[in-house]
């Protein structure tokens, strides 16, 4: 089991303890204009705009009977793994509109398993 280094614990538990108001440490705040946060600048809005329309699966290895696959919303540097059964993927893939693209070391696992169905 890895430690968390106690300087980095103890921040982060001043901040929640904060947050929950017994005391501790300020929590970092963005700058406030006439009672509500300051709006970003518009070149970081645009560099955090994100396609929530464009939306990928990937297929990265096959243990039959499971799919091994990354999902992908809108931004393709974030990402989340995901495993479920071949059928269960085409569903979600149908119910995210997701374009499927097979890594190179899965296309034949892949099209074996799709082949069963």
């Amino acid at each position: 089991m890895h430690k968390v280094p106690q300087t980095t614990i103890r921040p982060c538990l001043a901040w929640c303890l904060q947050d929950l108001g017994q005391g501790g440490e300020q929590r970092p705040k963005r700058q406030q204009s006439q009672g509500r946060e300051a709006p970003m600048a518009t070149a970081e809005a645009e560099a955090l705009s994100i396609d929530l329309d464009a939306r990928w699966i990937r297929v990265t290895a096959v243990k039959a009977p499971f799919v091994l696959f990354e999902f992908t919303l809108g931004d393709p540097d974030l990402m989340v793994e995901m495993i479920m059964p071949i059928d269960a993927l085409f569903e979600f893939r149908s119910a995210q509109h997701a374009v499927l693209e097979i890594a190179d070391e899965a296309a034949g696992a892949f099209a074996a398993l799709s082949s069963r169905q």
